[in-house]
């Protein structure tokens, strides 16, 4: 084939990968409460996936049957979580517990936006 080429990447480019550290504090028998956490560079727009590192948190944390549900930007700079409690007690963290966070942002974003990524808490 003539002329030049680009790996393809499908629908994402860049796509971020972070750690960060969060607490979900109280949340009352089958409810949801929404944590607000800074991540510089994070804009509205960006697919935000949370997982939880359950093997780091054996050791510091017992079993506190809080999910995080849902992620999302809901301001420049900001991630909501919605955490989850589907238990029939309240069920409460207060120590922060890491969780990974992928960032995956639309290529066609950058025209309209700075190009600064996602660089983790501060």
């Amino acid at each position: 084939m003539p002329g030049p080429s680009t790996i393809s990447r499908g629908n994402i480019d860049p796509e971020v990968i972070l750690t960060v550290n969060i607490a979900a504090g109280t949340v009352a028998t089958n409810t949801v409460t929404i944590v607000t956490v800074a991540v510089p560079g994070l804009v509205v727009g960006d697919f935000c996936s949370l997982n939880g590192q359950q093997y780091l948190w054996a050791a510091s944390q017992p079993a506190i049957n809080l999910d995080p549900a849902q992620a999302w930007c809901a301001a420049n700079g900001v991630l909501s979580v919605a955490f989850q409690n589907a238990t029939g007690a309240a069920a409460t963290q207060t120590t922060p517990l890491q969780y990974i966070l992928n960032v995956a942002r639309a290529p066609n974003y950058w025209a309209n936006n700075p190009p600064s990524l996602p660089t983790g808490i501060v």
